[in-house]
C-alpha cells in the first residue's frame, strides 16, 4: 500500500495572488502606516513631526485610555467570547439531548429558531442594497 503525499500544484498558487494583494492593501499597509504615524505629532494638515515614543509615554499615564481599554475588553468578552461559548454549549445540548429525546425534527426546529435570527438581517440588508444599487432603476422604483 502506497502512502499518499500531499503535493502542491504550482498552478493553484496563482489564485492566491489576488487575495494576498488585497490583504496587503487592506490590512498590512494601513496597519504599518498607523504604527509609523503613532511616532509623530500630526494634526492631519501640516507635515508630521517625529516625536518618538512620547505618544506612548503619554498614553500609559492617561487614565481615560485605561478606562476605555477596560471597557473595550468588556465589550469584546460580552459580544464575542461569551456568545460563542454559550452558542457552542447550546448547539451541543441541542444536537445531543434534544435529538436523542425528541427526534431530529424538533432539534432542527430549535436550531433554525436560534440560527435564523442571526442570518436573516444580513440577508435582508443584502437584498435591500441590491435593490437600491440596481443598475437599471436604482432605488427609484421604490419611491413614490
Amino acid at each position: 500500500m502506497k502512502k499518499k503525499t500531499a503535493s502542491f500544484n504550482k498552478g493553484y498558487g496563482l489564485f492566491l495572488i489576488p487575495g494576498i494583494i488585497a490583504f496587503l492593501v487592506i490590512i498590512i499597509i494601513p496597519f504599518l502606516t498607523n504604527i509609523g504615524i503613532s511616532f509623530t505629532k500630526w494634526g492631519g494638515v501640516r507635515p508630521p513631526v517625529w516625536i518618538g515614543l512620547s505618544n506612548y509615554q503619554r498614553l500609559i499615564g492617561d487614565s481615560v485610555f485605561w478606562l476605555s481599554f477596560k471597557n473595550n475588553l468588556i465589550l469584546l468578552l460580552a459580544m464575542t467570547v461569551i456568545p460563542t461559548i454559550s452558542d457552542c454549549c447550546w448547539q451541543h445540548f441541542s444536537f445531543d439531548y434534544v435529538t436523542n429525546n425528541f427526534g431530529q425534527r424538533v432539534s432542527s426546529f430549535f436550531r433554525a429558531g436560534f440560527y435564523l435570527p442571526q442570518i436573516l438581517p444580513s440577508a435582508v440588508i443584502g437584498i435591500v442594497w441590491a435593490w437600491i444599487l440596481a443598475a437599471r432603476f436604482g432605488g427609484r422604483e421604490f419611491c413614490p
